[in-house]
């Protein structure tokens, strides 16, 4: 049994606090927060609740496997839900667009109510993407990787110079696909002119799985998560805050916070579930 010492309570790090817990391993995590979720966590104000960043998944088979092999299955503590519509885009020119999830023929019939040809113009775009899909989940991923030796498929993807902003510009005409196109990247606040062309298979991902929401919203998530924590006897300290990784003869020893320092013991490993 390793000690294993997770920084970060958000989903990331409650999903390897779990999974590192069922395989057998002695399991803290430490949360600077004063609670459990992160960007999972709701808003709520006068008896309303919102979900705070993400409302719905695209691979719904994530969840499920990350359930499924830290205890119960999804469905015994989630209920995912297909949404019909994705969503919905209103132009300028009063045209509008419902984007439906899952199938290529009910976005083919969708696109295809803003002119002759725009369906094929964009399930043409979205196929564009299965390569992408493929390689990067096979060989990234799902797969244990090293920065160091990335698979030349991989290699090729993230070196390449092509951004989303040049590839919507030569791939279509009419200014609304492109729009749609750039649409999650541009409602988290990104400069198409930074982000590589190949993270648009977000739209293969909505065509092929559609988009899932959770019954009671994504906060539901973050409370099962710490449920299954506590079922798997994870250590869990929230409002502590890290202040540094103590290595030693280039390994991690010991993890630095504000409450004092834990020992990683003679095997130990560090997760960091955040951006250090």
């Amino acid at each position: 049994m390793t000690a294993v010492v997770v920084l970060g309570g958000g989903y990331a790090g409650m999903a390897s606090a779990a999974r590192l817990a069922k395989l057998g391993h002695s399991v803290t995590l430490l949360e600077a927060s004063g609670q459990l979720g992160g960007a999972l966590v709701p808003v709520r104000e006068e008896g309303f609740t919102w979900d705070a960043s993400a409302t719905s998944t695209l691979l719904p088979a994530v969840m499920r496997d990350l359930f499924r092999k830290s205890g119960r299955p999804a469905e015994r503590e989630l209920e995912l839900v297909p949404m019909d519509v994705i969503r919905e885009h209103r132009f300028t020119d009063k045209t509008s667009v419902s984007v439906p999830g899952g199938t290529r023929g009910a976005q083919l019939t969708a696109f295809d109510e803003l002119g002759p040809g725009m369906g094929r113009q964009w399930t043409d775009y979205v196929a564009r993407f299965n390569d992408d899909w493929e390689v990067l989940r096979q060989h990234y991923f799902e797969v244990p990787w090293e920065p160091t030796a990335l698979p030349s498929a991989v290699a090729e993807r993230f070196r390449s110079r092509e951004t989303l902003h040049k590839r919507l510009r030569k791939t279509f005409k009419d200014e609304r696909l492109r729009l749609v196109a750039a649409h999650p990247f541009v409602a988290a606040g990104q400069e198409l002119r930074d982000v590589p062309a190949w993270a648009g298979l977000t739209a293969y991902l909505e065509q092929r799985f559609g988009a899932w929401r959770v019954e009671g919203g994504m906060g539901v998530v973050a409370e099962v998560l710490a449920a299954r924590m506590a079922t798997r006897r994870v250590s869990v300290q929230t409002a502590t805050r890290v202040e540094d990784i103590v290595v030693r003869d280039g390994r991690a020893v010991a993890v630095s916070t504000t409450a004092g320092e834990i020992d990683l013991g003679a095997d130990g490993a560090v997760v960091v579930a955040f951006d250090p």
